[in-house]
C-alpha cells in the first residue's frame, strides 16, 4: 500500500522525467583552455541542466560568461567566453560617468594590467543594466557596461 507521500513522490518523479529528454552535444574546444562539466545525471552525458565551464591553460584567465547549460532543446544556454591572456597590452580606465568601477589589482596612471577585474557599482537606489564585471585582455576589456537606472 503506497502511503500518501510515496503517491507524490511517484507523481512527481513520472511528471518530471519525460521533460528531461533533452540532450546536447560536447561542447565545441577553444582555445587555451578546455570544457569541465558539472553532470546533473551521472549515468548519461550533457543532458538537460548539465553545466559548462572553462578551465583555462596558465597564464589565462576565463572571460564572462563563465557557465552554459544544457537546455530542453538540445542546445548550450550560451557561448562561453574565451580564455585570454593575462599578459598584453594594458587597458585604458572606463568611461561611464553613471558608474562607480573598482578595479583588481588597482592601475596607475589610469591603466590597467591584463587581467585586471573591473568591477561597476551603482549609487544607492539604482541597479545596473547589464554585466556587472570585465576583465582586461591586450588592451580590451572584455564587456561593456550599461548605465544605472532607478530601482524603483
Amino acid at each position: 500500500m503506497f502511503t500518501f507521500n510515496q503517491f507524490l513522490q511517484t507523481l512527481l518523479f513520472f511528471t518530471w522525467f519525460p521533460i528531461i529528454k533533452g540532450q546536447c552535444g560536447e561542447y565545441p574546444d577553444f582555445n587555451n583552455g578546455k570544457a569541465l562539466y558539472i553532470p546533473t545525471n551521472f549515468s548519461k552525458q550533457f543532458v538537460v541542466g548539465t553545466i559548462v565551464t572553462q578551465i583555462c591553460q596558465t597564464g589565462y584567465l576565463p572571460n564572462l560568461p563563465y557557465i552554459s547549460i544544457c537546455q530542453r532543446d538540445g542546445e548550450w544556454s550560451t557561448t562561453l567566453g574565451k580564455c585570454v591572456a593575462l599578459f598584453g597590452k594594458p587597458c585604458s580606465a572606463i568611461k561611464n560617468n553613471s558608474l562607480n568601477i573598482i578595479y583588481i589589482p588597482a592601475g596607475m596612471n589610469s591603466e590597467y594590467v591584463a587581467g585586471t577585474l573591473a568591477i561597476a557599482l551603482c549609487p544607492f537606489g539604482t541597479i545596473i543594466q547589464g554585466p556587472v564585471t570585465s576583465l582586461c585582455a591586450d588592451g580590451q576589456w572584455s564587456t561593456t557596461f550599461a548605465n544605472c537606472k532607478a530601482s524603483f
